[in-house]
């Protein structure tokens, strides 16, 4: 069956699509709530960044990140974080690297997430949720993954093989489960 509404969406031979996820505080959108961020645009071309800023205790205080994140991010062998990692950066490095990501790519990148406007929130408050200071290649909104699930006629996703709660393994998962349920997907003639 072929669904009107997806052939004005999707992938376009414009620009590349990249896949976001993040790890972040729930209801904290300051930049002590961001835990994580990862973003891909295929192999090789991808981002992972832990934020040094986080609000730590919070974090180990909040039994879901406490078991679920926390030991994905790069710690010693005792739980604590190690800040000389060099994924471990500062709220303004990510930010830097965030948009050195996106204007490596172009002004025409698709955005996907998974359940994720949380996601793209977190992105935007990199600059403040003010989109008259957000870099144009940051997109302003995201394709999602829970709709192209509807349209595969709620099709399940591949099998996961990462480390789940973690931003980059999330958001390279997103992309095999978004190549899977495309091509679940009948296209327009």
């Amino acid at each position: 069956m072929t669904t009107p509404e997806f052939a004005h969406s999707g992938p376009t031979a414009a620009g590349p699509d990249v896949d976001l996820d993040c790890e972040f505080l729930p209801g904290d959108l300051t930049p002590a709530g961001l835990v994580s961020i990862g973003l891909t645009a295929g192999p090789g071309r991808s981002l992972y960044a832990v934020n040094a800023d986080m609000d730590v205790a919070e974090v180990l205080r909040h039994p879901f990140m406490r078991e679920h994140v926390w030991p994905h991010l790069p710690l010693t062998p005792d739980g604590f974080l190690i800040r000389s990692h060099p994924d471990v950066l500062s709220y303004d490095e990510i930010r830097q690297r965030v948009e050195a990501f996106f204007a490596e790519l172009g002004d025409d990148v698709t955005l996907w997430v998974y359940c994720g406007a949380q996601d793209v929130i977190r992105l935007h408050t990199l600059w403040g949720n003010d989109w008259s200071v957000m870099p144009d290649t940051v997109p302003q909104w995201a394709d999602d993954l829970a709709r192209l699930r509807r349209l595969a006629g709620g099709a399940k996703l591949p099998p996961y093989s990462g480390r789940p709660h973690h931003a980059l393994d999330d958001a390279e998962h997103q992309r095999r489960a978004r190549a899977y349920l495309m091509s679940h997907i009948e296209r327009p003639a």
